[in-house]
């Protein structure tokens, strides 16, 4: 396995190679398996599309776009490409026949979650997520509705993790972002929470609700910061004076 650098660099060759030969279907592949490897899907599908676009009879190229889909719950996607590799009997046939086998228990999966949701049966709703996102980790739907479970069992920390895992699964999620430092706030953690209010305005300056609760969590930071400083030097008095206004 080839470290994130070597990753990298070998991205950075294949950048290079794509425009210096833009029609070479191959070149597209590979920088598509290194965008795989980098977590990159969104890069990684344009790269597969593209290379079958040039030869539509790369097998290889459908097979991993047809992974791809399955992993972001793209079910319907997924379907096309693995049945077509299956029945053009490529070296992947019988790995995309396992893989076809799946996909409809788990569109069937995704319906009984928002099922056991609708119902406010959020741990059994919890189990089939977990089940789900173990074949799909690139979906960000599924993290958002695992972590809204969550939040309504009470595992706020588990509601954070999976939300922060969504925002990183999609492109100026400012929502996304908005919601994650509103979680942190609940629980107190307010740098946490500045952090990732920051991240939204930087997608979006004018975002109301984010640049409203970052105007809140600047203010509790920069007193919790003083408390902590008249903590520090003894000053006990002007500590609970802070700490109060917190």
């Amino acid at each position: 396995f080839l470290a994130r650098g070597q990753l990298q660099d070998a991205l950075s060759h294949y950048h290079a190679a794509v425009e210096g030969d833009p029609g070479n279907y191959l070149t597209y592949f590979k920088r598509g398996t290194v965008y795989l490897a980098l977590g990159k899907a969104k890069f990684a599908l344009l790269d597969f599309g593209k290379v079958l676009d040039l030869k539509p009879d790369f097998t290889s190229a459908r097979f991993q776009r047809g992974v791809v889909y399955m992993k972001q719950a793209s079910f319907e996607e997924a379907k096309k490409d693995l049945y077509n590799v299956y029945i053009n009997n490529g070296d992947f046939s019988a790995e995309a026949n396992e893989l076809y086998s799946k996909l409809d228990g788990l569109a069937y999966d995704v319906d009984l979650g928002l099922y056991y949701q609708d119902q406010n049966d959020h741990a059994s709703a919890v189990q089939i997520y977990d089940r789900l996102i173990e074949h799909c980790p690139w979906a960000p739907s599924l993290r958002e509705n695992r972590s809204q479970s969550h939040l309504k069992i009470g595992n706020i920390q588990h509601a954070i993790m999976d939300l922060r895992t969504a925002t990183k699964l999609q492109s100026d999620d400012t929502d996304g972002y908005y919601k994650l430092s509103k979680l942190h706030y609940s629980i107190g953690q307010v740098s946490e929470s500045l952090r990732e209010i920051r991240e939204c305005l930087k997608l979006d300056p004018d975002h109301k609700l984010c640049h409203s609760h970052y105007k809140q969590v600047k203010k509790v930071d920069k007193l919790l910061i003083d408390s902590q400083s008249a903590f520090n030097i003894k000053d006990y008095s002007s500590c609970i004076t802070f700490s109060k206004k917190v």
